[in-house]
């Protein structure tokens, strides 16, 4: 409840510029809103849907860092190959680990 998620993708592109399949990568930005807890190992779920917001695959990653309270972290994260109709792709936290 303390923890958001959002995020920027791309799909990447080969040498002639054209994009690559399926491949897209996503700069994500996590927010820590708690006043005193501190999180670490933030677990996060990526659903890619199609152009009518139809979900086709969902995939949980976790991100290795410590989210000091009223903090935020920005890193990249390379995603798993996309489905084909893929149009749009959702980002939520799901979890994390307090730090004691």
């Amino acid at each position: 409840r303390f923890l958001t998620a959002s995020g920027t993708y791309k799909q990447e592109r080969n040498l002639l510029g054209m994009p690559k399949r399926g491949k897209f990568s996503m700069d994500v930005t996590v927010i820590n809103t708690a006043t005193k807890a501190e999180y670490k190992d933030i677990k996060l779920t990526v659903a890619y849907c199609s152009q009518t917001n139809t979900e086709l695959a969902r995939k949980n990653y976790v991100a290795y860092y410590y989210l000091p309270p009223n903090s935020q972290k920005t890193f990249p994260m390379e995603l798993d190959e996309a489905p084909d109709a893929t149009a749009k792709i959702n980002l939520g936290v799901i979890g994390a680990t307090p730090v004691q």
